[in-house]
This record gives C-alpha cells, sequence and structure tokens, in this order.
C-alpha cells in the first residue's frame, strides 16, 4: 500500500476513534508531505477543536457540544480526503480508498458535492463594518449566505453559528456564569475575524 494511503487510513482510524489530537497532528504531517496549501485549513480546525475542548471542559458535553464535534469530524475526513487526493495526484498513482465521509454520511459518492471555491471575491469591507456594530448574529448569517458555494467555508460558518445560538442560550436562561459567557463570545468573535481574514484568501 502507497505510503499516502496509510497515512489517510490512520487518520481516519484516529477520526472514527474520536481520537481527533492525534488525528489533527497526522493530518498537519499528512498535509505537508503531500499538500502543503492544506496546511493552513488543518491548523484552523486544531484551533476549532481546542475551542470545542475549551467550551466541552466549561460547560459539559452538552447536546451542542457533541453536534460540533460530529462537524468538526466530518470536516477532517473531508480534509484527509482531499489531501489524499493531492498525493494521488501528486504521485500519479490510482487510489483504492474511496471518501470517507461519504460513506459515513450515506451519501452518494457519485452525487455533485459543493467544491471548495476560494478564488471567489467576498465584501469582507462589509462584513468587517458589520462586525464593528456588533450585531453578530447578522454578521454570521451574512457569511452563510455569501459562502453557500464554498463547503469549507460554509461549514465554519454554521458552526459559528451553533455556538453563537448556545453562549445566546446560556445568558437568556442564566445558565452559565458571566465569566463564561465573556469568555466564549470573546472566543466566538476571534473566530469569525479569523474567518473572514480567510475569505481574503
Amino acid at each position: 500500500m502507497p505510503t499516502s494511503e496509510k497515512a489517510y487510513q490512520d487518520i481516519v482510524k484516529h477520526i472514527e476513534e474520536n481520537r481527533l489530537e492525534a488525528a489533527l497532528a497526522a493530518l498537519l504531517s499528512f498535509a505537508g508531505q503531500d499538500s502543503p496549501d492544506k496546511m493552513d485549513a488543518v491548523r484552523m480546525r486544531r484551533s476549532d477543536w481546542k475551542t470545542l475542548e475549551e467550551e466541552a471542559l466549561m460547560m459539559g458535553n452538552t447536546s451542542g457540544i457533541r453536534e460540533r464535534r460530529s462537524a468538526l469530524k466530518l470536516q477532517l475526513f473531508r480534509l484527509a480526503d482531499a489531501i489524499l487526493k493531492d498525493a494521488v495526484t501528486n504521485a500519479n498513482l490510482p487510489s483504492s480508498v474511496g471518501p470517507a465521509y461519504s460513506t459515513l454520511r450515506g451519501e452518494d459518492s457519485a452525487k455533485p458535492q459543493k467544491g471548495n471555491i476560494h478564488n471567489r471575491t467576498y465584501d469582507t469591507a462589509g462584513l468587517r463594518a458589520v462586525f464593528r456594530q456588533g450585531n453578530t448574529h447578522t454578521l454570521i448569517q451574512q457569511v452563510i449566505s455569501m459562502t453557500d458555494e464554498d463547503r469549507d467555508l460554509y461549514d465554519q460558518a454554521l458552526l459559528l453559528e451553533q455556538r453563537w445560538k448556545e453562549v445566546s442560550e446560556d445568558e437568556k436562561n442564566n445558565t452559565a456564569s458571566a465569566e463564561s459567557i465573556t469568555t466564549r463570545r470573546n472566543k466566538l468573535n476571534q473566530d469569525i475575524l479569523r474567518l473572514i481574514r480567510e475569505m481574503e484568501g
């Protein structure tokens, strides 16, 4: 078995067994060897994972945390698929390994999927203006609408929306400390700005 496919299968096993820290470390190494342009995306997923773990420590393993962890796992499967594709293309070898996430979700592998269209131009200046107004929900909704054709950015925006809903519900229902809400809101704002920077290319 080619080295790239062995690395891919190891990553898939890590993800399936919920060993996400190991999966992320392996993904970073895999990308460095076969797909350097994916390294930033892996680093961003690692940051997402760290945020998720921090929030799980503060809030417990809530349904929202579990949903976001599942969404993150799906993103890691997709990244692994993309890096393997690059590795196979670079080596000009046929791949005997199919996309993990299609099987995981029960999707038809022949069904067209939204691509990662990073050459689009987004009105990030407008997004930053909304950010300065402090209207987080409107900002996230605009990002979701703008990134509809870019699967990776779109998924990230959906995760941000889920986090915003959780923070807002906790604040409304007084189910988390003020310190926890402030910490999570600040981290959410940082990640929104980071996503806007990614949209700028």
